[in-house]
């Protein structure tokens, strides 16, 4: 899981034990889990728009954006080499009739857990 220092500015890598997203600020660091779509596109106005190196730098710019809970990466290099990020205030599951195919883009969104094995699991109480 990439993670943002947020002093530094400085992707790290750690083990979240499960948790999908965290901006807690007290000890300045943020994560987040993003699950990929690919070939998906979550078409709804974006906070912001930039063009990106690496993917990685897109899910980091998102985690330390409070406002932002998923976003829309070009699937391909423009003739710069870079790729276009597209930040995104909502997601997937709030704006299910938004999200559709793409032949250029694919969505990420914080990881969700599968809520058939968590009412299983209230089931077995």
């Amino acid at each position: 899981m990439i993670i943002t220092d947020l002093i530094t500015g400085t992707p790290k890598v750690i083990n979240a034990r499960g948790r999908a997203i965290s901006r807690g600020v007290d000890n300045g660091i943020a994560y987040a889990n993003f699950k990929a779509h690919k070939f998906s596109y979550l078409n709804i106005s974006s906070l912001a728009s930039d063009y990106v190196l690496k993917d990685s730098e897109c899910g980091t710019t998102c985690v330390s954006i409070p406002s932002c809970f998923s976003f829309n990466l070009a699937a391909f290099l423009d003739i710069n080499g870079k790729i276009l990020c597209e930040l995104l205030p909502s997601d997937k599951y709030n704006n299910s009739e938004k999200f559709v195919s793409s032949q250029i883009f694919h969505h990420f969104s914080i990881g969700v857990r599968n809520v058939d094995n968590i009412m299983q699991l209230d089931l077995n109480f």
